[in-house]
């Protein structure tokens, strides 16, 4: 496929070309030019160790390019990273962030009525509308004050405001630093600060 080798991993199932734990991946320093993950790195037990493993397979200058859920109903999940902690496991890791994507779409309010009890026993439309009327309760204060200051531009911002504490993921799109940039020393297998 276009001169691609594609490998998928994962820690069960049928579908990955390889099962393997993302805490110790079996393959060698620098092996992919592009890592993608979706919606993985909540589902671990130490995201900071399976972060440094994928920048240790991780090409430099390499693409990774990912999301990690945030403030979604518990899913056999044990970490939900805000923006700032998708940013700080990613650079102290060995990656240049380029961007931190959050969507408005997908906000706590549609997860929690997606996935969680609270919306659970009520159809489809109805839980969209409910999610939709609290997102618009939520920026009523910044609404009304825009509207009366004549200054759009406030709801804009408190728009993104509310995405970052409120989106129920957050995207990334990261490089491999060049290793000679690091901040971190490796002594017996292990990286220090």
């Amino acid at each position: 496929m276009l001169g691609y080798h594609l490998t998928g991993v994962d820690l069960e199932g049928a579908a990955p070309d390889l099962l393997a734990d993302l805490h110790l991946l079996p393959f060698q320093d620098e092996s992919f030019d592009l890592l993608i993950s979706s919606a993985v790195f909540e589902h671990l037990k130490n995201p900071h160790v399976a972060m440094a493993e994928a920048a240790r397979v991780a090409k430099e200058g390499s693409l990774f390019v990912g999301s990690i859920a945030f403030s979604e109903p518990y899913h056999i999940s044990y970490f939900h990273c805000s923006p700032l902690a998708v940013y700080e496991l990613l650079s102290s890791s060995g990656f240049a962030v380029q961007s931190i994507i959050l969507s408005r779409q997908w906000n706590v309010f549609n997860a929690h009525f997606e996935m969680g009890y609270a919306g659970a026993r009520y159809p489809s439309k109805l839980r969209n509308l409910i999610a939709a009327g609290m997102v618009k309760a939520s920026l009523l204060p910044s609404a009304v004050k825009s509207f009366m200051q004549r200054k759009p531009q406030h709801l804009k911002d408190h728009e993104l405001i509310f995405a970052k504490s409120h989106s129920a993921a957050v995207g990334f799109i990261a490089t491999r630093k060049h290793r000679a940039n690091e901040t971190r020393i490796k002594r017996q297998g292990k990286f220090y600060e």
